[in-house]
């Protein structure tokens, strides 16, 4: 019975390792002919990938299964570690991280598309022997044999970025070594090492001038649409056209209401109104009660002796003065009954009598 369930959990974790293995199909191809060698695919870890062992250059797009992990493609010119192409291949067969970016596209996608550096302008005269650019090991990535009218001036070669610290050679065959240089993950060209004549850069473009009579040529950014690669792949680029204009949303909720705000200056004074109607007339009050003639007079007379004994005039104008301002006083305040009561004159009756 142990022996049963040892063997039936057995077959469950065997089961789960098996199906953790999903072989996906993917295809393979490049734009150029990777110096005219075959390419190889070698698993990061576990059994390389059969369909993809030394694939012919130039074959065109080759399809072939491969399993969830890591891989590198490696060009036969480019081996030994000099240059080679890091991709993986998720479990939904869908190529990621590609390494250095520039060398291929294709991620999320199961297409992987290698992109070489296309070095066209570097130019060897017919002249003094055979040259050859080099990677690892004797292989090299194309020549020039000057005997061969067939193998023009200027002939182009495709490249990858060298991995960290590697780099690609020029040799005379007949001569001692000449030039070194490294295709940078940004597809610039760096030289690495000089010797058997003089180099100098000018707008851009590398030029050595032999001890052994020929020119070699290699311009700073050999390829535009590599450099161009590379910065999509920094996040850069040219930016894309606006696009239309969105529809105006709706409308949104009424806002709060905001704070009162300062109390304006006052303004100026508006002009005069026109004047009103006059009122209706009141109605007139009942006469005060009055007094005869004789009586102001005589209380006339009484006030100025008053006065008088007080303050006597000294002279008869002083006297006629006291007299004028006691008539005064009493037309102020009094209310005779006669109309044609003559107060000074019944003042001077009055005194008389006195």
């Amino acid at each position: 019975m142990i022996k049963q369930i040892q063997t039936v959990i057995a077959a469950v974790l065997m089961l789960g390792i098996v199906s953790q293995v999903q072989a996906h199909t993917i295809t393979v191809d490049s734009t150029g002919t990777f110096g005219g060698g075959n390419y190889t695919i070698y698993a990061n870890a576990g059994a390389n990938p059969a369909d993809f062992a030394a694939v012919a250059h130039g074959s065109g797009p080759v399809a072939g299964s491969i399993e969830t992990g890591g891989y590198s493609l490696i060009p036969q010119a480019g081996a030994a570690g000099k240059a080679s192409i890091q991709f993986e291949v998720d479990a939904a067969g869908l190529i990621q991280n590609i390494v250095p970016a520039i060398s291929a596209v294709g991620e999320g996608t199961s297409t992987l598309l290698a992109t070489p550096i296309n070095i066209e302008s570097w130019l060897v005269n017919h002249c003094c022997g055979q040259w050859a650019i080099f990677g690892a090991s004797p292989i090299h990535h194309g020549y020039w044999n000057t005997s061969s009218p067939a193998v023009p001036d200027g002939h182009g070669v495709d490249l990858l970025p060298n991995d960290p610290g590697a780099s690609y050679d020029i040799h005379n065959f007949a001569a001692a070594h000449h030039i070194s240089f490294r295709i940078n993950e940004d597809a610039s060209i760096s030289i690495t090492h000089e010797a058997g004549g003089t180099g100098s850069v000018t707008n851009g473009v590398y030029t050595m001038v032999t001890d052994v009579g020929p020119s070699i040529v290699l311009p700073i950014y050999p390829d535009a649409d590599a450099r161009l690669r590379y910065l999509s792949s920094q996040g850069g680029g040219a930016a894309g056209a606006d696009g239309a204009a969105g529809a105006d949303g709706a409308q949104g909720p009424q806002g709060k209401q905001g704070d009162a705000g300062a109390d304006g200056a006052a303004g100026t004074d508006g002009a005069a109104g026109a004047a009103g109607a006059d009122g209706a007339a009141g109605a007139a009050g009942a006469d005060a009660p009055c007094k005869p003639c004789d009586d102001v007079a005589a209380a006339a007379v009484d006030l100025a002796c008053k006065i008088i004994g007080i303050n006597p005039p000294t002279n008869t104008p002083e006297f006629l003065d006291c007299v004028q301002v006691i008539i005064d006083t009493m037309l102020i305040s009094a209310n005779i009954c006669e109309t044609d009561c003559d107060v000074a004159s019944a003042i001077n009756t009055a005194i008389d009598n006195k």
